[in-house]
């Protein structure tokens, strides 16, 4: 006579059903929408036709005729505007869309050591006295990775269940200025791809999403730690994309190619007193 099924060996098979269905999701994850934003730009109808890359041999970073640039770069350019435009037109009254009490410590300097800072510092002090082809080979990569970490963190705040907000409509406003912003953003990464793709450029470091997902540490805890996540990332994504909407325009304009003038008077040693 055959025994039935015992506790332990009911826990047993549990077990390993709770481990191949984990596995197995695991290995049919989604990408994560900023390692291929055309896709998720095609699928939303911001595309109607699929990109084509160009192979060139070398890279060209000079126009047709009077232009300054190639075209990918003037495309990049004139999406670079748009995100900027539409960040500056919500800006003055965001704290107010959103409902965000900390905006008003606007002495403090928010700093995450995941997302990028500093970028016209950064751009001052190592490329801008570069040729034109050496900028754009260490200025896409870095802006590519630098944007892949705002969205995967703009992706957490929007699809965090817990919003660091009180009411049903300030909950609404924030959903709605969260999904605007990380449009815009995939529409960016999306225009970057095809124009290092059409330079025959490498990308830079991809994210993880093992890595993505260690950002916003304890960003549900309570609405007071949301709202200055919200708030400290909100400023440092517009500060960065003020910052490379600067960049991008000196670059891929007339000035794009302009060297630092040597000032040797400055580096002059005076002779000794005798």
């Amino acid at each position: 006579m055959s025994k039935g099924f015992g506790l332990w060996e009911v826990m047993l098979v549990l077990f390993v059903f709770i481990n191949l269905t984990v596995d197995c999701a695991r290995r049919h994850k989604k990408t994560p929408i900023w390692l291929n934003p055309c896709r998720a730009v095609e699928f939303r109808g911001g595309i109607r036709t699929r990109h084509t890359p160009s192979t060139p041999t070398q890279l060209q970073v000079t126009g047709r005729g009077h232009r300054a640039s190639p075209k990918p770069l003037r495309r990049l350019r004139t999406q670079v505007a748009i995100t900027y435009g539409h960040l500056a037109s919500i800006t003055p009254d965001l704290a107010k869309i959103i409902c965000n009490r900390v905006s008003v410590l606007r002495a403090i300097r928010y700093q995450y050591d995941w997302l990028p800072m500093n970028q016209s510092q950064w751009y001052r002090k190592h490329v801008k006295c570069l040729d034109k082809k050496s900028k754009v080979l260490i200025l896409l990569p870095k802006f590519q990775e630098g944007l892949q970490r705002f969205a995967a963190t703009l992706e957490i705040m929007r699809t965090t269940k817990h919003s660091p907000t009180t009411t049903f409509e300030c909950k609404a406003r924030r959903q709605k200025v969260l999904d605007e912003l990380y449009a815009k953003l995939t529409q960016l990464l999306c225009e970057l791809d095809k124009t290092m793709s059409d330079l025959n450029i490498p990308p830079g470091e991809r994210l993880s999403q093992e890595e993505a997902d260690s950002f916003m540490p304890g960003f549900g805890r309570d609405i007071t730690t949301g709202e200055m996540y919200d708030w400290g990332v909100l400023t440092s994504y517009e500060n960065y994309v003020t910052e490379w909407h600067k960049i991008v325009r000196q670059v891929v304009g007339p000035k794009g190619d302009a060297k630092c003038p040597s000032r040797p008077h400055r580096n002059k040693v005076n002779p000794l007193p005798t």
